[in-house]
Formats: C-alpha cells, sequence, structure tokens
C-alpha cells in the first residue's frame, strides 16, 4: 500500500526518460545529415569563435570563417550573407552547447532536444493561458499537432530559436494571466529578438501593461534589459555596432521573404500598392483592436487581442521566415478553444479532424506542388487568412466573460474535450 503512491510518479518519470532518450537518438540521425539545422550551426559556431579565439562573431571577417564552416564557402549559393542577428544575450543561450560540445551533430542533436522539449512546455503554457483541460484523447491530438505541425518541423529542423521565442511569450501571457509580474517582465525582456515575429506582440503588451499600470511588470522588463546589455558589453564591449550591421547587412540582402515580395511576384507594379494597402488595414486594425484592449481590463479580451497580433504580423510587410510561423500556435489554439466551448457537441466530434487536417495537408500541399515557392506563400496567406476570420467570427464568445456561475459550467463541460 505504501509503494503504490511511489511506484506511479517513478513510472512517470522512467517514461519522461524513455521519451527523451528515444528523442535524443531520432534527433542524432537526422543531425547526421548537413542539410538541416543551418540555423542552430551558425550560432553554435560562432559561439565557438567567440569562446576559443575571444573574437567578436559579428564582424564582417568572423562572419565570412562562419559561413565558411557551416556552409563550405563564405559566400553562399543564394547570396544571402547569414550574418549573425540575434543580440548577443541570446547567443550567450548557445555558448554552452559551442564550448563544451566539439561534435556539430550531437550539439544539434541535444539543441534539437532542447527545443522539442519547449514546444510541449509551450502548449502546456497556451492550454493553462487559455483555461482549456481538454480530456487525455485531445492533449495526445494537441500533441501530435505542435510535434508535427508543417512551421514546427521547419523550426525544429532548423534549430531554429523561434520556438524558443514561443516558449517565452507563452511565458510572458501565463505570468501576466496569474499577476506574475516580475517574471511577466523578466521573460518579455528575454523575448527582445526576432522583432519581425515577436516585435508588434511585445509592443502591444508594454502599451496594454502601460494602461493597465502594471508597473512592476515595466519596472522588471526595464531593470533585466539593463542587465542583459549591461552583462553583454561587459563580456563583449564592442558587440553592438557590428550587430547593428548584421542586421542591416541580412535586411539589404532580402531576408526571406514578405507581402510586398509576394505580391510583386505574383502581380509586379500592383502588388506593392496592394501590400501597402494591405498593411495599412491591418496597422489601422490593430491599433483600434488595441486601443479597445487597453480600455477593456477583462484578461479575455488581452488575450484575444494577443492572438490577432501574432495572426496579422506575417501580414503586415515584415520579413518572414517560414520558422517564424510557429508562433501561430497560440492564436490557433485560441480558435479550437473558443469553438469547443460556443458548439461542443460540434467540437467534440470534429477536434480531431481539424488537428489532422492542419496538420497533414499543409505536408500533402508541399508533396503534390509543383513550385514549392508559391506553394509556400498560398499556405502562409491561406493560414493567416483563416485565423483573422476565425478569431473575428468567434470575437464575441473570445471576450465575453462568463458572467453567471451556469456559464462558467458550461464552459468548464464545453471544453473538456
Amino acid at each position: 500500500m505504501r509503494s503504490r503512491p511511489v511506484f506511479f510518479p517513478s513510472l512517470f518519470v522512467l517514461a519522461i526518460l524513455v521519451v527523451l532518450g528515444s528523442l535524443y537518438f531520432v534527433n542524432l540521425r537526422l543531425a547526421a545529415n548537413t542539410a538541416i539545422g543551418d540555423d542552430f550551426r551558425l550560432y553554435w559556431s560562432g559561439g565557438r569563435y567567440f569562446v576559443f579565439q575571444t573574437v567578436n562573431p559579428y564582424r564582417p571577417e568572423p562572419a565570412a570563417q562562419i559561413r565558411r564552416d557551416v556552409f563550405g564557402t563564405p559566400l553562399t549559393s543564394d547570396g544571402y550573407p547569414y550574418r549573425l542577428e540575434y543580440p548577443f544575450y541570446i547567443l550567450l543561450l548557445y555558448l554552452p552547447f559551442s564550448a563544451a560540445i566539439k561534435n556539430a551533430g550531437v550539439a544539434l542533436s541535444l539543441w534539437m532536444l532542447f527545443l522539442q522539449v519547449s514546444l510541449a512546455l509551450t502548449l502546456i503554457l497556451h492550454l493553462r493561458v487559455l483555461e482549456w483541460r481538454p480530456r487525455p484523447v485531445s492533449i495526445f491530438l494537441l500533441f501530435l499537432f505542435v510535434f508535427f505541425w508543417q512551421y514546427d518541423v521547419i523550426a525544429l529542423l532548423d534549430g531554429n530559436v523561434s520556438l524558443i521565442l514561443g516558449l517565452l511569450l507563452a511565458g510572458v501571457l501565463f505570468s501576466l494571466r496569474n499577476e506574475s509580474d516580475e517574471v511577466a517582465g523578466i521573460l518579455l525582456a528575454f523575448s527582445t529578438f526576432k522583432w519581425e515575429a515577436g516585435g508588434p506582440l511585445i509592443l502591444f503588451i508594454l502599451i496594454w501593461a502601460f494602461s493597465q499600470r502594471r508597473w512592476r511588470f515595466l519596472s522588471f522588463f526595464g531593470i533585466t534589459l539593463g542587465i542583459l546589455f549591461a552583462i553583454t558589453t561587459i563580456l563583449l564591449p564592442s558587440w553592438l555596432q557590428p550587430f547593428l550591421q548584421s542586421v542591416v547587412a541580412n535586411l539589404r540582402a532580402g531576408k526571406g521573404f514578405s507581402t510586398f515580395s509576394i505580391f510583386h511576384l505574383w502581380w509586379r507594379g500592383l502588388g506593392q500598392k496592394l501590400a501597402w494597402g494591405l498593411t495599412g488595414i491591418l496597422i489601422v486594425t490593430l491599433f483600434l483592436e488595441w486601443r479597445a484592449a487597453c480600455r477593456d481590463a477583462s484578461w479575455q479580451r488581452f488575450a484575444w487581442t494577443s492572438a490577432l497580433t501574432l495572426a496579422a504580423t506575417p501580414l503586415l510587410g515584415l520579413p518572414v521566415e517560414l520558422a517564424n510561423l510557429s508562433l501561430l500556435t497560440f492564436p490557433t489554439l485560441l480558435v479550437l478553444v473558443v469553438s469547443a466551448g460556443r458548439w461542443s457537441r460540434l467540437a467534440t466530434w470534429s477536434i480531431g479532424f481539424w488537428v489532422v487536417g492542419l496538420t497533414l495537408l499543409p505536408w500533402l500541399a508541399l508533396f503534390r506542388s509543383n513550385s514549392l515557392e508559391h506553394t509556400t506563400y498560398r499556405l502562409m496567406l491561406l493560414l493567416t487568412t483563416f485565423l483573422l476570420l476565425a478569431l473575428y467570427w468567434l470575437k464575441w464568445w473570445a471576450v465575453r466573460p462568463p458572467r453567471l456561475w451556469l456559464d462558467r459550467l458550461k464552459a468548464a463541460a464545453n471544453t473538456s474535450l
């Protein structure tokens, strides 16, 4: 009788270790293919130059050597410079892998395991933020979704730190939801990279926090950011100017793609005007929704507006990388949660269909495509458009807090899929 309480936790820990070990060996097999992990290899190599040769990895000369180490040539075939563009305090995240592991394949395997754990934690935090407690079958389907969704897989195989950004932003939302403003401020300070992916949401969170007088959150954000810059300056005093030059060099070379490049490819001269028009409409829309969220103190409005901001970001004309689209997990989950709460019977029978569809259809579209470039653009536009329309379609139910105890009981029953 006494051993029973100890047996099940021990079995759970053993199962977790088996899963982690299996994932590591799968990652190791994948890492043997040098065609994956370019983003990680770039920063892992930059970290090794900083640790073992004490050189500034942001400067042009070391950057050329890093490209030679990763791609085999200082000039890549596409002409893209691949300069390091994450702040140095984010590069510190790679240093344990750079300093302790000489083999790039082993380092990439462990880094991918780190990203896979981050994916799982991100899903758990999102479910807590949305106050959704699905049944085990639905949880299993959701884990399948986040691990096999096209954009998560792309980010994972690239070793892209966008999955870490997703975890940090999920932690910010979770901490704000629980009024742990100190933790939220610290996490948001660490989220200040990949501005083209998380910048609009970070800006909204800061404006919202100011309007709600969340001074502790803002104070800890500013203090943490100051400490990060101070540590960075101590370790690498001359990092800022070469870092900014690297960011500009990547932008000038045509980093990723955007609505401007897509529409220009499809409609030439008219495309630029359409892209500017779309950007203008979305900026006005976000301004109005941000103002409404700042005036409304409800958490439901804030969460919905955060999801809307993430869904609109790829259409604002900013540079888009496929790995960054993994941040669309949160608005996708919000749509599923609100749908489940509004149409419980339909959601119960269709949740598996939607999860499987969102997972499989993008892969099928790519495999059957004659033009990967055009198909990639269409899938991105289709997903973001769907999320924007779905969020507005479900807006009333998403932002309306349950006012009666009966409403709360119904919501709890409906979301336990």
